[in-house]
């Protein structure tokens, strides 16, 4: 790797409404310098007042003096400035000179405006989520929602009818990931290039080692090991490497918020499981729901599949899950065949079980199923079987602290909704499509960029050349 390699700050500024956006951004930071255009040619440090890991449903950063106190930069310190909204302003405060601010996120904001900092902001403009009228939160949530409003379209945004300065607006998530990396290639082409502002340069050690900043530069893969799964599914492991599905994924987590069953469907092959384990399961993990009464960071996911005996699977799963529920070995078939049993006669009795083995954990805490091959409830497990695991899952939907996404053939559907107790549930579906051909070149190019002078991520005609020649039907 050359010596001397230059090390460009990017500073994340958001309230706490926009976690999923920027753990995406972390992710883009992360993956260019491993672009062929990047390689060896920069290291970027991604810099916040909170803990990037940080993704908690309650907003918590540092004040601006604590975070100077504790040594970390500023906005005016770094070369990128991102500044992230959608429906919340943050807390206002007063700093140490009497001088009022919105909120931390304000102050960040006019930082980086009154430096050479290049300054970029971004909003989602899907509607909020207030929640209900008779929520707790309800009236917060519209106030804030409302003094964002005036604040974006105020005299730091406009005066006399022009437009001072511009909002990048975006839809969803994965939207803004798609612009976000456009947008900060071009900038950091512009930084390599010598076009713009160039602050004071640095060295990783020049930062002060804290949760608050993450270096990212190019690595090499592992040589060993593919950037494609090949047939398997893709899992959580393999998130850094999973493309393509961003919008699917935007719209599965927008039922699993909405509902407490929702089922995956689509042809054998399309990648249902790989859309809820390397799609979904991640995005849960950094908060992807969070509102007054959840927070998906602090879910237990259980995955099973029906097979001949689904309880046996669901057993296995809890006692994985949660260590304090592990029998002595001297009992644990007793245990076991008495849950079996049990779920047999009485399968809302799991409410109970989750219930109690979330004693203790953040109030926001749930227990997520994730039923995979759902269709094998309808060709492997045992007739006796079927209908109580059906009304475990419809015991599922009223409860507050347990949920279950299934995947499932598209060609079974008919036949599961000859029950009627799934019949219900299976309202509540993601009908997911096979791969467009902008998803399916984005699968091809984006996993491999680590991999030393990758064709595929030089090349882009080789990723056209394969979707054309190995899917000739969606090309027309």
């Amino acid at each position: 790797m050359p010596l001397n390699i230059p090390l460009i700050r990017i500073f994340l500024s958001s309230p706490g409404d926009v976690a999923e956006e920027r753990r995406l951004a972390q992710q883009v930071i992360q993956e260019l310098p491993n672009r062929h255009a990047f390689r060896d040619k920069l290291k970027l440090a991604a810099i916040a007042w909170d803990d990037l890991d940080s993704s908690t449903p309650m907003e918590a950063s540092l004040s601006p003096q604590a975070a100077i106190n504790n040594g970390l930069p500023q906005p005016s310190q770094c070369d990128i400035t991102i500044t992230i909204f959608w429906s919340r302003l943050g807390t206002p405060f007063t700093d140490k000179d009497g001088t009022t601010y919105q909120s931390g996120t304000h102050w960040e904001l006019l930082n980086a405006l009154n430096s050479p900092s290049r300054t970029y902001i971004y909003r989602r403009n899907q509607d909020p989520e207030l929640g209900r009228v008779s929520d707790p939160k309800f009236e917060e949530n519209l106030a804030q929602y409302k003094r964002l409003q005036a604040f974006l379209n105020g005299d730091l945004f406009y005066k006399n009818g022009q437009i001072l300065r511009s909002v990048v607006e975006y839809d969803s998530p994965s939207s803004f990931e798609k612009r976000f990396a456009l947008d900060l290639e071009a900038i950091l082409l512009d930084i390599l290039n010598g076009i713009g502002p160039v602050l004071q340069p640095i060295t990783p050690a020049d930062l002060p080692q804290t949760p608050n900043i993450r270096v990212a530069e190019t690595i090499a893969w592992d040589k060993s090991k593919s950037p494609f799964p090949g047939l398997r599914a893709f899992t959580e492991a393999d998130a850094p490497i999973f493309f393509g599905r961003g919008r699917e994924t935007d719209a599965l987590i927008q039922l699993v918020k909405q509902h407490r069953f929702v089922a995956v469907v689509g042809a054998s092959g399309s990648g249902k499981s790989s859309l809820v384990g390397a799609g979904l399961i991640p995005r849960l993990r950094d908060n992807a729901i969070a509102d007054a009464t959840t927070g998906s960071k602090g879910w237990h996911i259980l995955r099973l599949k029906p097979d001949i005996n689904p309880f046996v699977g669901l057993y296995d799963a809890l006692i994985g899950s949660f260590p304090s529920l592990k029998p002595n070995p001297l009992e644990a078939r007793r245990i076991k065949e008495n849950f079996l049993a049990d779920m047999k006669e009485a399968p809302e009795t799991l409410l109970d079980v989750c219930h109690a083995v979330l004693e203790g954990s953040p109030e926001w805490a749930e227990v997520l199923l994730f039923v995979d091959q759902f269709e094998e409830l309808l060709t492997l497990t045992h007739d006796d079987l079927r209908l109580p695991f059906a009304k475990l899952l419809t015991a599922i939907a009223p409860s507050q602290r347990v949920r279950a996404v299934v995947t499932m053939r598209h060609d079974f559907y008919p036949k599961a909704i000859e029950i009627p107790e799934l019949a219900n549930l299976l309202n509540t579906s993601l009908n997911l499509p096979a791969p467009k051909r902008d998803a399916l070149r984005e699968m091809i190019e984006r996993p491999p960029p680590n991999a030393p002078n990758s064709p595929l991520s030089r090349n882009s005609w080789i990723a056209f050349w394969m979707i054309r020649v190995m899917n000739p039907v969606i090309w027309h």
